[in-house]
Formats: C-alpha cells, structure tokens, sequence
C-alpha cells in the first residue's frame, strides 16, 4: 500500500467531498494499486493549497 498525494481543484474537490464525485480519473503514472490511500488535497491554481484534504482509499482501477 501506497499513499498519493494529489491536487485537486475546485469543483472537483467539493463534489468528492459532498460525495456526488465517488471516483477519481487520472492517468495511472505513479502505479496506483487497489488498497493505495489518495490525499486528495484543495488546489487553487497557479500555486495555493487551502489545507482542505479528503483521504480516500482506491478500490477499483479501470484498465485501458
């Protein structure tokens, strides 16, 4: 088990927080497997983290 630390950017952040959102879309470049924990962390561009995190763990990954 891994865990990720990733960006995540509004209206992104809130959906996946109100629970509209239950899935993440990312290019698997850092092998994310079944059981990693995702940081997913508020992100507003071009350089400010707000502090807001949400941990979710993976439970499926869609291949090709």
């Amino acid at each position: 088990m891994k865990e990720h630390y990733l960006k995540t950017v509004q209206p992104h952040f809130d959906d996946v927080k109100s629970g509209r959102k239950p899935f993440e879309v990312r290019f698997n470049d850092r092998d994310y497997q079944v059981g990693d924990i995702l940081h997913l962390q508020e992100f507003i561009p071009p350089e400010t983290y707000t502090g807001q995190e949400i941990v979710k763990e993976v439970t499926y990954i869609l291949a090709d």
